[in-house]
């Protein structure tokens, strides 16, 4: 480093020159003294820095700070800083708490001036409040080019992760062959081995939704997600019962999504797609239910095939137009109970506050206007699937949609 100081300056700036490169000698002790307060006081730097990188990043700053303040040339110090900040985005050190250490090293030199001055002639002394202006202009400068590098590297991060999931997800969904060594190890990267279980959901984007990953790991499960269109498409490790993490789906998608059933390697991601997608498609589009599909297949039938499902529901609600709209409520909100129950009229009738007979007389009048008979399997599939359809599209009891 060459110096700019000019060897006839007097006052203050002389006297904060002297200070400086005297204290230039005792870098290592300085940089030993920020790095130990560093990680006694920062537990992220325990887990995610290296000693030797803490100590080594100590001393360079406390060298770039005092060779700063002495008129040094920095500029090669000014490239370890930038280095410094893009290592720290990458080992996934908070910028808050970068900040935090760069504190540390700058209290640690700020002391240590103080000690020198109050080792000078009062004349010297008198020049501490002076000393103030110039150190803390060489802080700030240090402290808002660290942020913009750290901020720079952090977007660059997330221009990688997003390359990383889009390859990921053409990779699982559309490939092929078997998972590539990248794909693995991108996923084993978002905490995803390469044997599961896993679900793949498939839900509609919500204009506020926050990020699925984040909220699920706060939960205890591992995802990736994937948004394409107005699809969501998410793959979670199923380390949480089904019921838990559709309760957890609903709270945190806040719109209609499908679950496929469990599979246990990412290589068949891309034969459940279509599963997820059906039991999604079972339901109203401004619906909010989460449906699995191995536990609810006439639903993944209704939504996987939309012609049929279609042709069952218009069918059901010709059947019934030619009675009372209220009365045409009341029959299929009955045997839409009936039907997603146990099948028996006594727990229907509990289930609606009605008598058994109640619902035995609507069942009838049912069969007879769908001309289908609840006692046969085949009939009873056909009603069933009606349901689901009139359901799925949104109609209500008139056949107008919802």
């Amino acid at each position: 480093m060459h110096s700019s100081f000019d060897g006839g300056a007097s006052g203050y700036e002389a006297s904060l020159t002297q200070a400086a490169h005297a204290m230039l000698a005792r870098v290592s002790e300085l940089g030993d003294m920020a790095a130990a307060e560093t990680s006694a006081s920062e537990p992220s730097y325990q887990e995610l820095v290296p000693a030797e990188d803490l100590r080594q990043a100590c001393h360079e700053t406390v060298t770039l700070l005092l060779a700063k303040l002495a008129g040094l040339d920095t500029a090669e110090l000014d490239r370890a800083l930038a280095d410094l900040g893009r290592r720290r985005a990458r080992q996934g050190v908070g910028l808050d708490t970068l900040l935090r250490a760069f504190r540390i090293d700058f209290r640690i030199v700020w002391e240590l001036l103080i000690t020198w001055l109050e080792s000078r002639p009062p004349k010297v002394r008198q020049y501490w409040t002076e000393f103030v202006l110039p150190l803390w202009h060489v802080v700030d400068e240090i402290s808002v080019r660290i942020s913009e590098v750290y901020r720079e590297a952090e977007a660059e991060l997330a221009e990688e992760r997003e390359r990383d999931l889009r390859s990921l997800f053409e990779e699982l969904l559309y490939g092929t062959g078997p998972v590539s060594t990248v794909a693995r190890k991108v996923a084993a990267r978002y905490g995803l081995g390469e044997h599961g279980p896993y679900v793949v959901v498939r839900a509609d984007r919500h204009a506020e939704l926050i990020r699925p990953e984040d909220a699920l790991r706060e939960n205890g499960a591992h995802s990736v997600w994937s948004l394409d269109s107005d699809v969501l498409t998410g793959i979670v490790a199923l380390e949480k019962n089904p019921q838990q993490l559709a309760d957890c789906l609903r709270r945190i998608l806040r719109t209609r999504a499908g679950v496929s059933p469990p599979y246990l390697s990412l290589q068949d991601t891309r034969r459940q797609v279509w599963l997820a997608d059906a039991a999604r498609d079972s339901t109203h589009p401004k619906s909010c239910d989460v449906v699995f599909a191995a536990d609810d297949i006439p639903s993944a039938f209704v939504g996987g095939a939309r012609e049929i499902s279609d042709y069952l529901g218009a069918a059901l609600l010709d059947g019934l137009a030619s009675i009372k709209e209220s009365e045409r409520r009341r029959l299929l909100e009955t045997l839409q109970v009936h039907l997603e129950g146990s099948g028996s009229p006594t727990e229907t009738a509990r289930r609606l506050y009605c008598h058994r007979n109640t619902i035995l007389n609507r069942l009838r009048r049912f069969e007879e206007l769908s001309g289908l008979d609840l006692t046969r399997p085949k009939d009873l599939a056909t009603a069933l699937l009606a349901v689901r359809s009139v359901r799925r599209v949104g109609l209500d009891s008139t056949g107008t949609p919802a």
